[in-house]
């Protein structure tokens, strides 16, 4: 999508997916809160800095992956998402913020919990990682990783990550610049 004036928020609302990994809905808002009921993932990418919304994600159904981008900004979570209900509970999560051409700073901020019931999640950022609330996976043998490519990985007092140790979970942090 060009570049153009943004949109302050959306509300997304589906049945059956919210984009797809061939073809994610493509975006120019500040920021957004979703839901999608039955079936299907949420594929979005926005093309500057993207803000999860109060009201949040929120995944019910069955057979649902969700990616969240920021292609040239920061991806900060302000609302919940939770994907623990149905067999959608076993979706995998990216968020992924980056610099893009304008040099904007990438990074991805928790702020408020993430919860999934069976899938791994991907916190990846070209800058910082910063972990507010709780980031959970309860599955067996899921990953939770947060990879900061060129900064830090930042935990506050009130974040931390829950991979339900007595379901095998797996733990990675990379911070390859600070």
């Amino acid at each position: 999508k060009a570049a153009g004036p943004e949109t302050a928020a959306v509300s997304l609302a589906a049945g059956s997916g919210i984009g797809t990994a061939a073809s994610p809905l493509s975006t120019a808002i500040a920021g957004f809160s979703a839901t999608n009921s039955t079936t299907g993932g949420l594929f979005v990418a926005d093309v500057s800095a993207l803000v999860v919304q109060a009201g949040g994600v929120v995944m019910k159904g069955a057979d649902g992956p969700m990616v969240i981008r920021a292609l040239n900004g920061s991806l900060t979570v302000d609302g919940a998402i939770t994907a623990e209900e149905g067999a959608l509970a076993s979706g995998n999560l990216l968020l992924r913020a980056a610099d893009g051409a304008g040099a904007t700073a990438g990074d991805v901020v928790i702020n408020q919990p993430i919860k999934l019931g069976k899938g791994h999640l991907t916190l990846y950022a070209e800058d910082d990682v910063t972990v507010g609330r709780l980031v959970q996976v309860a599955g067996g043998s899921r990953t939770i990783e947060a990879i900061a490519e060129n900064g830090g990985i930042t935990m506050a007092t009130t974040g931390r990550f829950n991979t339900n140790s007595t379901n095998n979970g797996n733990q990675l942090l990379r911070a390859y610049g600070d």
